[in-house]
């Protein structure tokens, strides 16, 4: 065999070793063999190999076949200096790291607002990251304090898990981080990327104080700069779909070879690292692989990747309700752990970073931190969905934008849907969705006619019940695609090929976007849902408020607690937009009224959502006595007081609760400035606990004289004739 031949054979066995070089039994025979090639090559003749990567290179003596079989299309191996190779791939791995951390600094504000495109300077994820915690609670260590991460105090005290503390005490650091849509699961892949890349970039720079300045800013992390190595698993699955290739660690590497250019050279020493574990690599959206057939394989090389590096950390992400419903994402060998909702503190905390944020990038801020926090803090609906990362980041966009978040939830929601609509809408250097389109007359108004009749369909099939109350419910990819198709077909009558290409627009708008509708593959197929169970409900009522048969619709499902909600989100709107008046809200009580209690109850809430001044502005003779306000009172007091409406108690509170604010004329009257004492009733007081209302000083002033003071000491208890204390 000759030099050539034997240089061809050492290229080929050195090949190979980079597809398999860290399986020890594999490597150490490869190495055995070209060692004993090497020996048969003449020191003058051995000229060092290289790989280079060229999409257009010829065959190079039979050398790019072996090359591209082990390292992907357009390598080929070519003579070099020594010392080129290592200084190649260390300016290769730095453009990699300095790639990244580009692509995960900035906060892509204008994502939710696309006003935000004028400001020159990129909101900091960094600086406005909280760390999540797992839902998962350990024991309090003897030396950690008592206000340590939501300590419960009790017999045994607790605290929750931060996500960074659950990646590495994981059996042999494998975790499967779930999480609901908004969670945080993707933002917590690109803030741990930033950190540890920026930290690896200091480190070869001989910045310690830089690099420990990264490593803080992940609390708990003891594993030093490792290298990131991301795979965002959409985009993986489609390559695993067009490419034929079967063995699962060659796929992998032929596609972080295809995204890592033009930094190719920066894969060896990411492979080393993976292998002496210096790297970690994270699989970020294992829902969003849809089909058995690809979701396998994804699977596979998960596992298998997991078993090649078994130094290094591997942590995959995924929707919570995915993994448990389809077997194929259950990947054996891996800890589970599920994202905690946000507590007081770290909602606290993002809303003093965001708008120290804020004033650090130059934004203009009407609102406060404090008028947020307090905002949340006073009303339990926005305390509610403030614990999703997602939701809170538009509350606070809206309330930086506008000063105050709106008073009534259906206006918060309304907003809260108009940004969704624009994150939907707007994808970086891409047009705008309606603009792609291109049809005039189909605006951001029938945008959000069609998102509403959704979320009607949706809530159709929705039941409300205390395992899944908060859960939105799924629609299928037929009855997404029907609603559009109809919907299209209005504006191309008789071009089905237009109509099919305009469904295809959205439906791939709505697949590659997190935004108002939500992907994920369920166990039946692919399947659709609304970030959260309130934002289906707001887009169910705004529909019902669409319909010709406004009346008969809302009447047929009064009657169905699950549709409460929505119905009163539905008045909510209707009665505080911009020109809005109580007519047909008015209508519908009155018609509600004449029903059973159930209904009736409904119908007192309602009418609290109407308000005592805007019905007497429409129509005075409505809140006297004998009116519609004086009807209302006397039919809550039945449903409260007495056996004879069967009522059960769950109803009979919520009676006495409506019956407590109609009372008074609205909860939007408490807090206004020369309120007069309520009526009697001694349900008011539980009737605003919790509301806005509640911390009006105006209110509080109002009912100074409703209190009885009880004198401090003992008292009688019960009937003090039987003279027992």
């Amino acid at each position: 065999m000759n030099t050539h031949e034997l240089q061809a054979k050492i290229a080929e066995l050195e090949a190979a070793l980079a597809a398999v070089k860290h399986i020890p039994a594999a490597t150490e025979a490869i190495r055995t063999q070209i060692s004993i090639y090497r020996k048969e090559v003449s020191p003058a003749n051995d000229v060092p190999l290289h790989v280079q990567f060229d999409a257009k290179a010829e065959d190079n003596g039979g050398l790019t076949n072996v090359s591209q079989r082990y390292l992907g299309p357009g390598a080929v191996l070519v003579e070099a200096p020594p010392d080129s190779v290592a200084v190649h791939a260390e300016a290769a791995l730095r453009h990699y790291l300095a790639v990244l951390c580009g692509e995960c600094r900035a906060l892509q504000l204008n994502a939710f607002d696309d006003k935000d495109a004028r400001h020159q300077q990129a909101m900091r994820l960094a600086h406005v990251y909280v760390g999540l915690h797992v839902e998962r609670q350990v024991e309090v260590k003897q030396e950690e304090t008592a206000n340590q991460r939501g300590t419960r105090r009790g017999e045994n005290q607790t605290r929750s898990l931060s996500v960074i503390e659950a990646l590495l005490a994981a059996q042999s650091r494998r975790l499967m981080l779930l999480g609901a849509p908004g969670s945080g699961k993707s933002t917590f892949v690109n803030h741990l990327l930033l950190c540890l890349a920026e930290a690896a970039l200091a480190e070869r720079n001989g910045e310690t104080e830089t690099r420990a300045a990264w490593l803080a800013r992940l609390p708990d992390w003891n594993a030093g700069a490792l290298l990131p190595v991301r795979v965002i698993l959409r985009d993986f699955a489609a390559h695993v779909a067009s490419s034929a290739e079967t063995r699962p660690l060659v796929l992998l590497h032929d596609f972080l070879l295809a995204t890592s250019k033009p930094h190719e050279a920066a894969l060896e020493p990411l492979l080393a690292a993976l292998g002496n574990g210096g790297a970690i690599l994270l699989f970020d959206g294992l829902d969003e692989v849809v089909g058995n057939a690809v979701l396998e394989r994804v699977a596979s090389v998960i596992n298998i990747a997991a078993s090649t590096y078994p130094r290094s950390p591997v942590l995959v992400t995924c929707r919570v309700r995915d993994y448990g419903e389809n077997p194929r994402r259950q990947i054996g060998g891996f800890a589970v752990d599920t994202l905690a909702a946000l507590d007081n503190a770290q909602i606290n905390q993002f809303v003093e970073a965001w708008y120290a944020e804020l004033a650090a990038t130059g934004r203009q801020m009407l609102g406060t931190p404090g008028e947020l926090r307090q905002a949340i803090g006073a009303r339990p609906e926005l305390r509610r969905i403030s614990g999703t990362p997602l939701l809170l980041t538009m509350m606070a966009v809206v309330h930086a934008g506008f000063g105050k978040l709106p008073d009534a939830r259906a206006l918060l929601y309304a907003e809260c849907i108009d940004l969704l609509l624009l994150r939907w809408r707007k994808e970086p250097d891409k047009p705008d969705v309606l603009a792609q389109l291109g049809l005039p007359q189909f605006g951001q108004g029938e945008l959000l006619k069609l998102m509403a009749e959704l979320g009607f369909l949706a809530h159709e099939a929705a039941r409300r019940d205390e395992a899944n109350r908060d859960e939105p419910a799924d629609l299928s990819r037929e009855q997404v695609l029907q609603t559009l198709e109809r919907t299209f077909a209005t504006y191309v009558p008789g071009d089905e090929a237009r109509r099919d290409a305009l469904v295809g627009l959205v439906l791939r708008e709505i697949a590659g976007r997190n935004g108002l509708l939500l992907k994920r593959s369920a166990e039946q197929g692919e399947a659709y849902a609304f970030p959260h169970r309130t934002f289906q409900e707001f887009l169910a009522g705004y529909h019902l408020a669409q319909q010709k048969a406004y009346l008969k619709m809302c009447l047929e499902r009064a009657a169905q607690p699950h549709w409460h909600e929505a119905l009163s989100l539905m008045v909510g709107h209707q009665v505080l937009s911009p020109g809005g008046i109580p007519e047909r809200p008015l209508e519908l009580v009155e018609k509600l009224l004449g029903r059973g209690p159930l209904e009736q109850t409904l119908a007192g809430e309602l009418l609290n959502q109407i308000g005592r001044e805007r019905a007497a502005g429409y129509d005075a003779n409505l809140v006297t006595a004998n009116g519609l306000w004086g009807t209302m009172r006397r039919t809550l007091q039945g449903i409260a007081l007495t056996a004879e409406t069967h009522a059960n108690a769950a109803l009979r509170v919520r009676a006495g609760l409506a019956l407590g604010t109609l009372c008074y004329g609205s909860l939007e009257a408490l807090s206004k400035p020369g309120a007069r004492p309520p009526l009697r009733d001694a349900r008011l007081p539980l009737a605003v606990v919790g509301s806005q209302a509640a911390q009006s000083v105006n209110l509080q002033k109002a009912l100074a004289n409703y209190w009885c003071l009880v004198p401090r000491g003992r008292f009688w208890f019960g009937d003090d004739r039987k003279g027992k204390l």
